[in-house]
């Protein structure tokens, strides 16, 4: 995996991406049923592993051309171009505009001064099934069980100064 030197891009630590698939396993996630949408994707290493443990296909989202020709550099490298999919554009505006009513896993992990977090949470939830499984890495907590956005909060889990929360939507009666 090749990622560009400096901190414009932060790729998802092997510590964590690790932790994340053991939490998703043990929460009887099927990963061969997987379809996975990278939000912020930059290098692509979710999705990748994602790919690797089984997942039938992902999306990567970034806006950034550098991301994306990194992210594009290491799925070529790894042979994962029928299952990965790079799209350059803005999150909130993919989130918005694209049909992710089948995806099943979604990982965002936007700058950690982002601030737009909540409103596109919102946004993801309306769009998507109650099945599906929204993490989002930060260096806070950002949301809580009480929220108004619709998800239900399932685990936070924190590594030093990294969060990762793993959400549904709220079940309505």
């Amino acid at each position: 995996i090749v990622c560009p030197p400096g901190k414009d891009i932060r790729p998802t630590s092997s510590k964590i991406r690790q932790a994340i698939f053991n939490i998703l396993y043990s929460m009887d996630f099927d990963m061969r049923q997987a379809l996975v949408l990278e939000l912020f994707s930059g290098t692509g290493i979710v999705s990748i592993e994602a790919i690797s443990r089984g997942a039938k296909k992902a999306v990567i989202v970034d806006n950034s051309h550098k991301a994306n020709l990194f992210a594009e550099k290491n799925i070529h490298n790894l042979g994962m171009e029928d299952k990965i999919n790079i799209i350059k554009q803005d999150a909130m505006e993919y989130v918005k505009n694209a049909d992710i009513s089948d995806v099943n896993l979604i990982f965002i992990d936007p700058p950690y001064r982002y601030e737009k977090y909540s409103e596109l949470i919102e946004s993801i939830f309306l769009k998507i099934s109650n099945d599906a499984i929204v993490m989002a890495e930060s260096d806070k907590i950002i949301l809580n069980e009480d929220n108004e956005i619709g998800a239900r909060i399932i685990k936070i889990k924190n590594w030093g100064k990294t969060f990762i929360t793993f959400m549904k939507k709220k079940r309505t009666n």
